[in-house]
């Protein structure tokens, strides 16, 4: 495995050329992903990454076939085909069809990742490569990620539930919330990367790190809070996991039976069509606008994804239609040192507020997305409301608990985190507006 996890740092198109087909390379570190030690699954996942994040232009129909080509280049050649097939043959291909062959492989890859949440015998920082990486390769359908792997994932999380609350009766239970806390914090940035937390030099020359089972009794405290730290260290990748799987994601399919048809201009004289939706779940919530799929009554395809909250919605005075709304970024600048601060200067861009400006088709319409966002803000609050009630019992436990924030309950905690929903944040490939504060004419 050494030569494998090398060969990730060298010119990956070399791989192929030396002989290695596609489907050979897959299947070798899909293998060690879900069979291997952890130092194969580590140096197979660095090198799919490494594959999925270079800069070098690599061949789509290789990352294709390795079933890890980016989901915007994915619907990019996609939707080529469809047109091309529609151009020359009069025939419309819906995007399942096009990509049949690696829509397959990406599964293969997902389902090697899920196999390989459900392992106990590898370390965390590892799984928490492999959740980087399942966070790249999410389907753009919730439809398309199968009921098994998300009962082998619910599955996973509720032994790893058991074996956290069997910690509250340990030897730290003391110290248990305030390692769920910081290690919640430190998953969700590791996650939320631009490449994954772990040095690839640690992969060609691993150090053996001291481990208190080698010098300590199996009845040690320190083992036991090694251990604690490791339960921990899982159950937070799983539980963001599974709230990742809920949260509306750019070019993700879902129903449109309560949207609204509404039009929006992000130029001076370039309106768009969308369906607007207002929900939350948990104490997240979002705006979304989605286009129709023509294929298939009552579904379209997620475009634009802005905070719920803070979103101050009113109708125009003058024109009745007309919805106002303001977008402000989704994370405060303060509680981010890194996306306010780079080398010790501020930046020169600061997020501001968006403004949109929404045109229904009548007033009813325009009243029926006021009331869907006023609605939705209410139900939003009211869970923020619910989770902080536990902290404003002054006569109760004075020891903020982290579970009021992020309880154990995975039915139950639905706090999705949302990223790089802002104008001012997007990149290219996001599809989101700096601003739309243009008045649209009825």
């Amino acid at each position: 495995m050494r030569s494998l996890s090398s060969s990730s740092q060298a010119h990956p198109e070399n791989i192929i050329s030396k002989g290695v087909s596609h489907s050979t390379l897959r299947d070798a570190l899909l293998s060690y992903i879900t069979a291997g030690d952890d130092l194969q699954v580590l140096g197979s996942l660095s090198m799919l990454a490494t594959l999925l994040q270079t800069k070098v232009e690599l061949d789509e129909i290789m990352l294709d076939a390795l079933g890890i080509l980016p989901q915007r280049k994915q619907h990019k050649k996609t939707l080529t085909a469809s047109i091309a097939l529609k151009e020359q043959y009069g025939v419309v291909c819906s995007s399942l069809e096009a990509g049949t062959s690696p829509l397959a492989h990406r599964f293969q890859v997902l389902n090697a990742l899920v196999s390989l949440f459900c392992r106990s015998n590898i370390s965390p920082e590892t799984l928490w490569v492999g959740g980087w990486l399942f966070r790249q390769l999410l389907p753009y359908s919730v439809a398309e990620f199968n009921s098994q792997n998300l009962k082998l994932l619910k599955d996973s999380y509720k032994n790893c539930t058991c074996a956290l609350l069997e910690e509250t009766r340990g030897t730290w239970p003391d110290l248990l919330v305030t390692i769920l806390h910081d290690e919640w914090k430190r998953c969700k940035r590791a996650m939320e990367a631009s490449s994954p937390q772990k040095e690839p030099k640690c992969i060609l020359f691993p150090l053996e790190k001291p481990s208190a089972d080698d010098v300590l009794p199996s009845e040690s405290s320190i083992i036991a809070g090694e251990r604690m730290c490791k339960v921990v260290k899982v159950f937070v990748l799983l539980h963001q996991l599974h709230i990742f799987s809920l949260g509306p994601k750019l070019g993700t399919e879902l129903t449109l039976v309560d949207a609204v048809p509404c039009r929006i201009a992000f130029e001076r004289g370039k309106e768009r069509y969308f369906c607007f939706l207002a929900t939350s779940v948990g104490s997240s919530g979002w705006i979304i606008l989605a286009e129709e799929l023509p294929l298939k009554k009552n579904y379209g395809i997620i475009r634009i994804v802005a905070p719920l909250a803070g979103s101050n919605p009113t109708i125009d005075e003058t024109h009745s239609r007309w919805l106002h709304l303001r977008i402000r970024p989704s994370t405060i600048p303060v509680l981010d040192p890194a996306k306010s601060i780079a080398h010790g200067k501020a930046k020169t861009k600061a997020l501001v507020d968006g403004r949109w400006t929404l045109a229904f088709r009548d007033d009813e319409s325009c009243k029926s997305a006021l009331s869907m966002i006023i609605e939705e803000i209410d139900l939003q609050s009211s869970e923020v409301k619910r989770r902080l009630k536990p902290l404003l019992n002054l006569e109760g436990d004075t020891d903020v608990s982290v579970t009021s924030l992020h309880p154990l309950n995975l039915e139950g905690d639905t706090d999705v985190p949302v990223t790089s929903l802002h104008p001012s944040e997007a990149s290219s490939s996001t599809q989101i507006p700096s601003d739309s504060s243009i008045a649209l004419k009825s």
